[in-house]
């Protein structure tokens, strides 16, 4: 048999890390609401994620929630949570 191997594209970092790619968050409270962004009390640190504003654009589902929901866990995207220094505001 004379056939060559078909190299497959390199995966995503995402892709390889063998998760979901979401990392679910215990939200204390949704302190404001704007168009693009929620600012988050959370119920302790998780990663490099604290209490401050997290775009909507990396939150599973995000028009599920509204400024005032409390004890509310969401899916925030793993790169996110990992790689951003969301500010401290406690």
């Amino acid at each position: 048999m004379s056939g060559s191997l078909k190299r497959s594209k390199p995966r995503r970092k995402e892709e390889t890390k063998g998760t979901s790619g979401w990392v679910h968050v215990k939200v204390k409270r949704i302190e404001v609401e704007t168009d693009k962004a929620f600012l988050l009390w959370l119920e302790e640190p998780v990663g490099n994620l604290k209490n401050g504003w997290v775009p909507k654009s990396v939150v599973a589902d995000a028009d599920m929630y509204k400024e005032g929901d409390q004890a509310v866990e969401i899916s925030i995207r793993e790169w996110f949570v990992e790689k951003q220094k969301v500010g401290n505001i406690c």
